[in-house]
């Protein structure tokens, strides 16, 4: 299983630079796993593009929300709630933030 942080997913759906790399393993067959909010995070990404930088327009918004929402076939997504009190250890160990630690 490969876990796919927040980050990596909006870089693939903003097919920023490096895009191509995260595909290989969308598209490789491989059992991808992500926490639940990651597609919430993606969307805020999505939504800064499109409202704060103007970088998308309102047309591409909604052409890369719905290829966030076919991301759900293909990943195993998490509750982050089973995995936050590993997340408040890691943080603590690893002196960053508890959010950092569980994405």
């Amino acid at each position: 299983m490969i876990v796919i942080d927040a980050s990596s997913l909006a870089r693939y759906i903003l097919l920023e630079p490096g895009w191509e790399r995260i595909e290989e393993f969308i598209r490789g067959g491989n059992d991808l796993a992500s926490l639940e909010y990651a597609l919430v995070e993606v969307s805020n990404a999505l939504w800064k593009h499109c409202v704060l930088y103007s970088r998308i327009d309102r047309e591409e918004f909604e052409r890369r929300s719905q290829a966030l929402d076919l991301m759900r076939s293909v990943l195993f997504l998490e509750n982050p709630f089973e995995y936050l009190s590993q997340a408040r250890e890691i943080a603590c160990e690893e002196r960053i933030t508890v959010y950092d630690a569980s994405t």
